[in-house]
């Protein structure tokens, strides 16, 4: 799948993802599960089907921004706890299950 951010003339950015029969998915965009929480776009865009929904898990998954806790779990350390990793796990899927894409 093709991804693209697009900004739009309110100012917000979006990811978008053009699957294999050339349909066109937009996912608005998080720095971080935090900014995710306080944003009032969740929720607002409709579930897609598998194909951009696995693409933009991977998107995310690439795109990664650690929440201030996992950064705290992680402070000094050379690996990761694997607390830090299940919460790590967690955010992930709680950008994707949202349909929000991780800013790069």
């Amino acid at each position: 799948m093709k991804r693209k951010y697009i900004e739009l003339s309110d100012g917000s950015t979006h990811l978008a993802l053009e699957s294999s029969n050339g349909s066109i998915y937009f996912y608005p965009v998080a720095n971080n599960s935090e900014d995710l929480a306080s944003s009032s776009r969740v929720g607002f865009f409709k579930q897609h089907p598998a194909e951009p929904k696995g693409s933009l898990f991977e998107h995310n998954i690439e795109n990664y921004n650690p929440s201030a806790r996992v950064s705290q779990m992680t402070q000094g350390r050379t690996k990761p706890s694997v607390e830090a990793l299940e919460l790590m796990a967690d955010e992930i899927a709680e950008v994707t299950n949202n349909n929000c894409a991780y800013k790069k």
